[in-house]
């Protein structure tokens, strides 16, 4: 079981890593996600845009105790993802399963740089979830990203 040490050393690495303007780690942008919404969540999701979320700016965060991350932008099937609310490219694809698993088209500053990679991603009521492991074998960490308002 994680403890809040090593929460906290996750959560450093990401942003250091995001700070130095990493790029992604197969050079292509692309991000591989998999993985399934909980109970209920495709009910209660925010109102859908062209993607499956619901258009605007995403405060996103993890961590005991709570530790800001930074934005996930999101308009129509397109998402930016603001590490420390600073811009590292443009938009690129998403979409979301019928079982609410997201699957990014584009990179995670900070969160998806090799040995790092997204294990998987879920719609939630609030917004949505990314969950990552610093390197094979380590355990998993999860930002969360609240849609406006939630």
């Amino acid at each position: 079981m994680a403890n809040g040490r090593d929460i906290g050393l996750a959560l450093a690495l990401a942003a250091a890593l995001a700070l130095a303007g990493c790029g992604p780690r197969d050079g292509q942008g692309a991000t591989q996600t998999g993985g399934a919404a909980g109970p209920g969540a495709a009910a209660t999701a925010p109102a859908a845009g062209g993607g499956g979320l619901a258009d605007g700016e995403y405060d996103c965060g993890g961590g005991y105790p709570f530790r800001a991350m930074g934005k996930v932008d999101i308009q129509g099937a397109t998402f930016r993802y603001r590490p420390m609310d600073e811009a590292h490219g443009g938009f690129a694809p998403y979409s979301v399963d019928a079982d609410g698993t997201i699957h990014w088209g584009g990179p995670f500053p900070g969160i998806d740089e090799a040995p790092a990679h997204v294990t998987v991603s879920s719609r939630q009521p609030f917004g949505f979830n990314v969950s990552w492991v610093a390197s094979e074998g380590g355990m998993q960490d999860t930002m969360s990203c609240h849609a406006p308002g939630k």
